[in-house]
């Protein structure tokens, strides 16, 4: 069947640490590197990305609230005007808050599969591409292994502001919506 959208799971060799530094990037922006928003709404406020974009904002604080089972790692949103119109390039990375659970990549396996029936339900209409990545992961605060997952969420071209808006807003809200039903299992947690 045809959809406008397109759902796909990379895996990535690559590993990152947990938490991670601030950083600089070529465009000389400093990203402000892990910052911990597990019950912590507020600290919100500490990402740039988060105070330009409201919708971004609303996810991280919904996906960090105390009952959820998964915690923001990382987020970037990049909203691009030029000749051919208007597009958002953003991703959103989690991870499992449960150190047993972190630690199997099939459970990543699992939400990427169960957010694609969501789409198929949901009769998700808009021109958007969600790209799920695993990777390894260590988690220097609890001296673990585990994996994170990053959804990148990228639009077609929209002719106008406002349609593309309304794309950004309806796929981040499905993936928060669905990250937010990730309920906490009772195990050892990581934040």
């Amino acid at each position: 069947m045809n959809y406008p959208w397109q759902n796909v799971l990379y895996i990535d060799a690559q590993g990152k640490t947990i938490p991670y530094q601030r950083s600089v990037s070529t465009d000389d922006t400093v990203g402000p590197g892990f910052i911990n928003l597990k019950q912590k709404p507020a600290s919100i406020s500490a990402i740039p990305e988060a105070l330009a974009d409201i919708p971004l904002a609303t996810a991280l604080a919904k996906i960090n609230e105390i009952d959820t089972g998964i915690f923001s790692v990382g987020c970037h949103v990049q909203h691009i005007a030029d000749q051919q119109g208007y597009r958002t390039s953003a991703y959103l990375e989690f991870s499992f808050n449960d150190q047993h659970q972190v630690k199997d990549a099939a459970e990543y396996f699992s939400l990427f599969y169960q957010f694609h029936q969501r789409l198929i339900q949901a009769r998700f209409p808009h021109s958007i591409h969600f790209d799920w990545t695993i990777m390894p992961a260590v988690f220097t605060d609890i001296n673990s292994h585990g994996f994170t997952c990053s959804v990148k969420i990228n639009s077609a071209y929209y002719p106008d502001q406002i349609k593309l808006q309304a794309a950004w807003a309806s796929a981040l809200s499905l993936l928060t919506e669905f990250l937010v039903s990730v309920k906490k299992i009772d195990g050892e947690k990581i934040y």
